[in-house]
């Protein structure tokens, strides 16, 4: 059970990141488009908004195009402007996106 909670931290944790890194924009527009990522992210215990937020911020190492990049920072704004709400309830994602 450890086992499986430590790969979903370390896969949460540093799974956009690494795709930014490595030039792997497919894989990283998916996972940030990805709804159900981005609600184990807020719901893993301690992680949370901030860093979900910051994870649209590594779209400058990649080439995207104005429409993705369009995309991410659409749902980073939103994730960022009801942050006081989704620190309380985590649940409240679908109503905000």
């Amino acid at each position: 059970m450890k086992s499986s909670s430590f790969r979903q931290r370390a896969y949460l944790t540093s799974y956009a990141y690494n795709a930014a890194k490595s030039n792997h924009l497919t894989e990283y527009y998916q996972t940030l488009t990805d709804f159900q990522y981005l609600q184990n992210k807020l719901n893993f215990s301690g992680l949370g908004v901030q860093p979900l937020i910051e994870d649209y911020d590594y779209i400058e190492y990649l080439q995207a195009t104005p429409e993705q990049v369009k995309t991410l920072q659409l749902i980073q704004d939103t994730i960022r402007l009801s942050a006081h709400i989704l620190q309380v309830d985590s649940q409240q994602l679908p109503s905000q996106l």
